[in-house]
C-alpha cells in the first residue's frame, strides 16, 4: 500500500508498556495531532511502511527489538518521519548508538514533564512541516526550472532560427551591395576608355586583395579595401569626356587640373554613403606618391594611408600590364616587364616595401600558372640566377636578341644581363628551364 499524506499530522507512539502508550496519548490529545499506538515493534515498522508519519515516539528497551531498531527501519521507509527515543535507562552508549543509527531528533527520558514533552512534540511536528515544505517548494522550484529551460529552448530555437534568417538576409545584401558597387566598377572602366581589355576595376581589386590576405587583414578591413580598388576611379564619371582618356602628356595645365580632381571628387561620392567613409579616405589619395609629389594632398611615405599606397601600386602594375598605346601595341607585356616598370619608381611614387611584397605576390601566382607549362617556368627579372637556362629567345623591347634561347647564365653573363636591363627594362617574360629536384 502506498503512503499517503494527510493535512493532521500524524503521531506514531511505540511502547511495550500499555500505561505509557495511554499516558502519551492523553498527553497528545489536546494538541489535535492523530495519533496512532502499538506495543509491537515490528508492528509499528510496519504502519511506518502503510502511512506518513510526523513524529514517531520509541521506547528504548523493548522485547524482540530495541528502540534503535526500530527508528532505524522506520527512517529506511520514512527518512522524513521525525524520531525521538524514550527511555527510562540513563544509558549513554545507548543514546549515542540511537543517535548514530536512528538519526533521533531527541533522546527523552522517563518520566517526562508533560509540559515539557509537550512542547517537545510540538517542535518535532514543527521539523517535520518545515520539511515537508521544503520539499514542496524544492518541487516548485524543479518544476519551474523544468520549464524554464523549456522555454529557454524553444527561445534558441527561434533565436538560432532568427539569426540565421538574419545572417541570410545581411549575405544578401553584402552580394546585393558588392554586385551594385561592380557594376559601378565597369561602368567607370568604360567611361575612362584606356582599359583596352577590360576589367580594370576588377584585376586591381583582385591584386589589392592578395596585398591584405598576405597581411593578414581581418575580413571587414579587407572587403572594404577590395571596394575602394574598385571604386578608385569612380570620380572620372564627372570628369568631362572631352579630355579624360587623353594621355598625359597631351593634357592642357587646366584640362591636367580637372582630371586630378577626380580623386576628390571620388571621395565626395563615396562619402556620402554610410560605412564608406574610410573608402572614401583612401581613394582621396590614391594618387599620392611615397616621395610627396603626388596629388591631391603631397603626402608623404607612411602618411599616406597604406590601403591607398596599395591601390595605387595596384592601379599602376595593371596598367603597366595590360597597356595598350599605339607605342606599344606589337611589345608582349609579360608579369616581369610589367613589374620592372613599377620597380623603377620604388621609394619614389610607391612605397618599397610594397613592391617587394608585389614581387613575391606575383611570383607566387606565376609559380601556380608554370604549373600549366611542366620544366619551364617564369620568373621575375631579380630573380634570374647563375645556372639558369633560358627556355625561350630573350629579346629586347626594340626587337634585339639579347641572349639566345638555350643560353645557360654564369656569373659574367648574369651580371652583364641585370646591366643591360636596368638600363632598358624588358616587357617580355623570362623564361627558364626548371631545375631537376
Amino acid at each position: 500500500m502506498s503512503k499517503t499524506a494527510v493535512h493532521t499530522p500524524k503521531i506514531l507512539l511505540v511502547d511495550d508498556e500499555p500505561h505509557i502508550l495511554q499516558a502519551l496519548q492523553r498527553l497528545i490529545r489536546p494538541l489535535l495531532y492523530d495519533v496512532t499506538i502499538t506495543q509491537s515493534p515490528a508492528h509499528a515498522c510496519q504502519l511506518a511502511t502503510e502511512q506518513e508519519f510526523a513524529v514517531v515516539i520509541s521506547d528504548y528497551k523493548m522485547p524482540d527489538m530495541t528502540g534503535t531498531e526500530v527508528l532505524r527501519s522506520i527512517k529506511a521507509c520514512s527518512p522524513d518521519t521525525v524520531r525521538m527515543l524514550l527511555t527510562g535507562y540513563a544509558d549513554a552508549t545507548a543514546a549515542q548508538e540511537a543517535i548514530n543509527d536512528g538519526a533521533v531528533y531527541r533522546f527523552l527520558n522517563k518520566p517526562w514533564q508533560n509540559d515539557d514533552l509537550a512542547v517537545v512534540i510540538k517542535q518535532a511536528v514543527a521539523q517535520y512541516r518545515l520539511m515537508k515544505e521544503n520539499q514542496r517548494l524544492q518541487e516548485v522550484i524543479h518544476k519551474r526550472n523544468d520549464t524554464l529551460r523549456q522555454l529557454n529552448q524553444i527561445l534558441g530555437q527561434k533565436v538560432m532560427r532568427r539569426t540565421a534568417e538574419i545572417t541570410a538576409l545581411n549575405q544578401k545584401l553584402e552580394a546585393s551591395l558588392m554586385g551594385a558597387i561592380k557594376v559601378l566598377a565597369q561602368v567607370s572602366d568604360a567611361r575612362y576608355g584606356h582599359d583596352a581589355q577590360g576589367g580594370h576595376a576588377q584585376r586591381v581589386s583582385n591584386l589589392c586583395k592578395a596585398f591584405g590576405q598576405r597581411m593578414g587583414m581581418e575580413p571587414a578591413r579587407l572587403q572594404q579595401l577590395e571596394i575602394a580598388a574598385l571604386l578608385h576611379d569612380i570620380g572620372k564619371m564627372l570628369v568631362s569626356s572631352d579630355f579624360i582618356s587623353k594621355p598625359e602628356h597631351l593634357l592642357t595645365p587646366v584640362e591636367r587640373l580637372k582630371q586630378k580632381q577626380h580623386v576628390t571628387l571620388g571621395q565626395d561620392l563615396l562619402g556620402s554613403i554610410p560605412g564608406l567613409e574610410a573608402v572614401a579616405g583612401w581613394v582621396r589619395h590614391h594618387h599620392e606618391s611615397f616621395d610627396g609629389l603626388g596629388y591631391p594632398d603631397r603626402l608623404f611615405g607612411h602618411k599616406i594611408p597604406l590601403e591607398s599606397r596599395i591601390i595605387a601600386l595596384a592601379d599602376a602594375y595593371d596598367n603597366a600590364l595590360n597597356r595598350s598605346s599605339a607605342s606599344s601595341a606589337a611589345v608582349r607585356i609579360s608579369t616581369s616587364g610589367a613589374y620592372q616598370t613599377i620597380q623603377q619608381q620604388a621609394g619614389k611614387q610607391f612605397d618599397p616595401e610594397l613592391v617587394t611584397m608585389l614581387s613575391e605576390i606575383l611570383q607566387a601566382e606565376m609559380t601556380k600558372n608554370n604549373a600549366a607549362r611542366p620544366g619551364v617556368i617564369e620568373i621575375l627579372g631579380q630573380g634570374l640566377c647563375s645556372g639558369m637556362r633560358l627556355a625561350e629567345d630573350l629579346i629586347s623591347d626594340q626587337g634585339v636578341l639579347l641572349l639566345p634561347k638555350e643560353t645557360l647564365l654564369n656569373e659574367e653573363s648574369l651580371m652583364q644581363l641585370k646591366r643591360t636591363l636596368a638600363k632598358t627594362p624588358m616587357h617580355q617574360g623570362i623564361f627558364v628551364y626548371q631545375a631537376a629536384t
